[in-house]
């Protein structure tokens, strides 16, 4: 593909001054032509203008971290999805978004601050609530991705001493103690 000749073509297609739908998806297209162009700090300045323009559009704002998570630009899309996250009035969309920054987090091998972005989830999730649920089940992976077990049992000890009223905490915590062969620490919890 002929990216120099594609960029051109989308420089020429914004100067025909478009309705803001097309502008929104010439920028997009003009941030990857030139990433592809190898111009990655002009890349990420086109969308960075794009998000900044439309800080309002938390939808367009999502679509931007995509792009960026895609096209490996990891760091840019942390600080975007921090700044949504901080940005977001509605408690569900809030969590969401903070698992999609964990998601994030982890692409970019950051495991503790994903660690604690989860923790800081579950913490605003309400008991027995599938969100707490799916939160549950990332720290388990997570954990369990280094196959670390124990670190696994400690956290989740950890998070009921903050949390001691999570019936669905308590109840995986006993089923790891169970699994790991702790069945007398399993039965006193």
């Amino acid at each position: 593909p002929d990216f120099a000749a594609a960029l051109k073509s989308l420089d020429q297609a914004a100067a025909a001054k478009p309705e803001a739908m097309q502008t929104m998806e010439i920028s997009k297209l003009r941030g990857r032509a030139l990433l592809r162009l190898g111009q990655s700090d002009a890349a990420l300045e086109v969308w960075k203008n794009l998000a900044a323009t439309h800080a309002d559009d938390e939808d367009l704002n999502e679509e931007i971290i995509d792009l960026l998570v895609d096209e490996g630009q990891f760091e840019a899309a942390l600080e975007s999805a921090g700044a949504l996250v901080q940005r977001s009035r509605d408690p569900i969309a809030k969590i969401m978004r903070q698992l999609r920054l964990t998601d994030i987090l982890l692409l970019a091998e950051r495991r503790d601050e994903a660690l604690a972005t989860l923790d800081t989830a579950f913490a605003a999730t309400g008991a027995d609530s599938w969100i707490e649920s799916d939160i549950l089940a990332r720290l388990e992976r997570l954990f369990r991705m280094g196959d670390d077990v124990s670190g696994l049992e400690q956290h989740l000890a950890a998070l009921i001493k903050s949390h001691p009223q999570r019936v669905t905490l308590a109840w995986q915590h006993t089923q790891l103690l169970a699994a790991t062969g702790q069945k007398d620490a399993a039965l006193q919890s």
